[in-house]
């Protein structure tokens, strides 16, 4: 494996990232948030929770973006 292809620190921790939110959307984790009440700013809070994680995982590429380029 050259130089190049070799994982950097950088990278692992991206891949931990990414899977700790990818995590946040499946089985033991979103049915504790799965629920409509309470809402929200007036939308379910199974649908807020959603994109808050949405919003984690833009500002993280955002910071990786930044940090690695």
């Amino acid at each position: 494996m050259t130089s190049a292809n070799k994982p950097t620190g950088n990278s692992r921790i991206f891949v931990l990232f990414f899977s700790a939110v990818f995590l946040a959307t499946l089985w033991p984790i979103y049915p504790i948030f799965n629920s409509i009440f309470p809402f929200v700013f007036g939308i379910p809070f199974s649908l807020f929770y959603q994109m808050v994680l949405v919003a984690i995982t833009f500002f993280g590429l955002l910071i990786f973006h930044y940090f690695l380029s």
